[in-house]
């Protein structure tokens, strides 16, 4: 199974069943983590800030500025706001501040002197699906994927409050942003036939006056990544014919605290 689609709706990508780089993510936890998270008993997430990301992404990456609107200046837990959601139940209803934000990011995106060149020629939020070697269906829908005739490559829009190179090092290995990388990388090549040379994220602070950094993924780090994706569905097709989806082990583990906490109390001493 190989399949592309170019205009599919986030619903529809995410109700799909194959197997997505977050459920795979879950699955660096445990496979009773990720069987829990794909029967839907874990929350997506803050909806707020999924509203927010959408919105930036339909603004930036798409240029479409009529799945959003700005809303009073209120609470979000009065009537008055309320009301206006349910008014504009189509569309994602910002807080003005949030707005203004959007507006901001998106000024400060296309006055970059590189951002917009990296996404140019490219196609937003394409849909990819195929099956693994494994068997299991697997899943991706970048943010932007380019093809080009010096290599194709993968673009990552993701807001930040800090986008610093520091900052985001770090935010990588919070978020194993490097799974989602290699795990894109492997399912675009495999639909489409042509290589994937490069994955970029471009990161952008929420925040005036909303900087942004390009990072290009290291190659190292997604070779282990993508060694890493193997063995985690390989685990969940062990898992899938078993019928065991085990967490944390059973049997009484002696713990100690880690070996930078005792370098900090020496610290504080």
């Amino acid at each position: 199974m190989k399949k592309q689609i170019e205009k599919m709706t986030s619903s529809d990508y995410h109700g799909h069943k194959a197997i997505s780089s977050t459920d795979l993510k879950k699955a660096l936890r445990s496979m009773g983590h990720y069987r829990a998270y794909k029967d839907g008993l874990v929350p997506f997430g803050s909806k707020v800030a999924f509203d927010v990301g959408t919105a930036a992404h339909s603004a930036i990456l798409e240029q479409d500025f009529t799945s959003y609107v700005k809303g009073p200046d209120v609470s979000r837990a009065t009537k008055k706001w309320k009301e206006f959601v349910i008014e504009h139940e189509d569309k994602i209803v910002l807080k003005p501040s949030e707005y203004d934000h959007i507006r901001g990011m998106y000024d400060s995106f296309y006055g970059h002197p590189k951002a917009a060149k990296v996404t140019s020629n490219g196609r937003p939020e394409v849909s990819f699906f195929a099956q693994h070697e494994t068997g299991l269906l697997v899943k991706a829908r970048p943010d932007f994927y380019v093809q080009s005739g010096d290599g194709d490559y993968i673009v990552d829009y993701k807001t930040a409050l800090s986008a610093s190179p520091e900052d985001f090092a770090r935010t990588i290995y919070k978020y194993r942003y490097d799974i989602s990388a290699a795990y894109y990388m492997r399912i675009v090549e495999q639909v489409t036939g042509r290589k994937v040379r490069d994955f970029f994220w471009i990161v952008q602070e929420k925040e005036a006056p909303y900087a942004l950094s390009i990072y290009r993924a290291d190659e190292e780090m997604l070779a282990a990544a993508h060694a890493k994706c193997e063995k985690l569905l390989a685990q969940i097709t062990n898992s899938e014919s078993s019928g065991e989806w085990k967490t944390y082990p059973t049997d009484i583990c002696n713990i100690d605290m880690p070996s930078w906490a005792y370098a900090k109390d020496v610290d504080d001493e």
